[in-house]
C-alpha cells in the first residue's frame, strides 16, 4: 500500500472517531437539555450547576466532529487529540475509582493523590504524543 493510500485510511478513520464524538456530544446536548427540562419543573436548584457542563463538553464534542469533516486540518488533528485524550483520562480515571475510594481519605494519604495524577499525565503524555505523530501519518503537513 502506498503512503497516499495509508494517509487517507487514517484520515478516514479519525473522521470516523470524530463522528463518534459529535454523537456522543449530541448525547450530552440531549442530556443537558433534559437536566434543564427538570429544573423548569422541579425547580431542583442543584441540578442548575451541572447543566454548564454538559452543553459545554457536548458543544466542544460538536464542535471536533465538525472541524474534522469539513475541513481536515492540523487544527483539526490538534483538537481530535484533545477529545481523545479527555476519553483516555475519564477511562483511566475509572480504572483507579476503586483505588482511591479504599484508601483513607481521613488522613493524608500520598497514593490516593497519585491515583488522580497517574491518569492525568498518562491522558497529557498521549495527547503530546499523537499532536505529533498524527498529523505526519496523515499527510496533513504537506497538504496544509
Amino acid at each position: 500500500m502506498s503512503s497516499n493510500a495509508t494517509a487517507k485510511i487514517i484520515r478516514l478513520i479519525l473522521q470516523g472517531l470524530s463522528i463518534v464524538g459529535g454523537l456522543i456530544g449530541a448525547m450530552f446536548f440531549f442530556i443537558g437539555g433534559r437536566f434543564l427540562y427538570s429544573f423548569i419543573g422541579d425547580k431542583d436548584y442543584p441540578v442548575l450547576l451541572i447543566i454548564p457542563f454538559f452543553f459545554l463538553i457536548g458543544g466542544y464534542l460538536i464542535y471536533v466532529a465538525y472541524i474534522m469533516i469539513r475541513n481536515f486540518s492540523s487544527r483539526g488533528i490538534k483538537h481530535f487529540c484533545i477529545m481523545i485524550s479527555l476519553a483516555l483520562y475519564s477511562c483511566l480515571e475509572h480504572l483507579f475509582n476503586p483505588l482511591i475510594k479504599s484508601s483513607s481519605l481521613k488522613h493524608f494519604n500520598p497514593r490516593s493523590i497519585a491515583y488522580f495524577f497517574i491518569p492525568l499525565v498518562l491522558a497529557i503524555i498521549f495527547y503530546k504524543i499523537a499532536k505529533k505523530v498524527l498529523p505526519k501519518l496523515t499527510d496533513v503537513e504537506n497538504n496544509s
